[in-house]
């Protein structure tokens, strides 16, 4: 695991193309915004487990 400090508006790009950004930092909550081509699936974690088996992986949320 790498592990970063990004101040609030910072971003970093993975692989060339994703792009990953602190919009705001309020409390013990951090709001970030990814920017990816549209064929990468992007998913919350807690999701990854209660997918149905056989669930279409390239949906997006």
């Amino acid at each position: 695991m790498l592990i970063l400090k990004r101040r609030e508006g910072g971003s970093i790009v993975i692989n060339g193309d994703i792009v990953v950004t602190i919009l705001k930092i309020e409390g013990g909550s951090i709001k970030i915004g990814i920017d990816a081509p549209q064929q990468v699936e992007i998913l919350r974690d807690e999701l990854i487990g209660s997918r149905p088996s056989g669930a279409d992986l390239g949906s997006k949320l």
